[in-house]
């Protein structure tokens, strides 16, 4: 059984595939001829497949769905680092602040070099009004990957809110110089320029986040 689970995984795409690894691993798990090191390796293909399957249902918008498949593959393995950073996305994304920075926090603790962890939980110290910890920890994330503008657009936003107008400006101008598209870069240097009473030139930013997104 667990054989044929791992079969599957080398191929698994859709929610089917996860969710049939997941039948035959708990057929394998109830049964009481498995031994310790087959039981440990069959707990962890099947956290592996909550975490996939929670993926697949994050990527369609079914949130409660993700959140229970991520929280049953922390379950299954607890050092199951990206189990652990999808579901402090999961609690971000429904408020559950402290948990998410637990979760973060777990993460960076089992996969440093992870960016993204880092960046995560810079965006629940801003929600938190952490403003210090949030540029250390959008800092950390840009050293780990300085091509990402998103992390830029977030260290811009937090230097602004500290009024730290110098730094604030070459973090948006760099998020703009890595991606021309990027709404939150232009709003937030639109933000900056007001601040400074410079309306002609919040204004440009103001409208080309429009052109971008014109939903926003």
């Amino acid at each position: 059984l667990i054989g044929v689970a791992s079969k599957i995984a080398a191929t698994a795409t859709t929610p089917r595939d996860y969710s049939e690894m997941i039948y035959y691993l708990d057929k394998a798990l109830a049964s009481s001829a498995i031994v310790p090191e087959h039981r440990a390796y069959a707990q962890k293909l099947k956290g592996w497949s909550h975490n996939r399957l929670g993926e697949q249902f994050a990527s369609q918008g079914k949130e409660a769905a993700a959140l229970t498949q991520f929280e049953t593959a922390v379950e299954l393995n607890f050092k199951h680092w990206k189990a652990l950073h999808n579901r402090g996305v999961s609690y971000a994304m429904n408020n559950r602040l402290a948990e998410a920075a637990q979760d973060f926090s777990a993460t960076i603790r089992l996969h440093p070099e992870y960016a993204n962890a880092w960046f995560n939980r810079a965006e629940v110290f801003m929600r938190q009004g952490k403003t210090e910890l949030a540029i250390e920890n959008y800092s950390q994330a840009i050293a780990l990957d300085n091509e990402d503008a998103g992390f830029y657009a977030g260290r811009g936003k937090a230097y602004r809110l500290q009024g730290k107008f110098t730094l604030a400006e070459a973090d948006l101008d760099r998020a703009i110089d890595l991606d021309g598209r990027l709404t939150k870069a232009y709003l937030q240097r639109g933000e900056l320029c007001l601040a400074r009473g410079e309306y002609e030139s919040a204004a440009s930013d103001y409208r080309t986040a429009v052109r971008n997104d014109s939903r926003s």
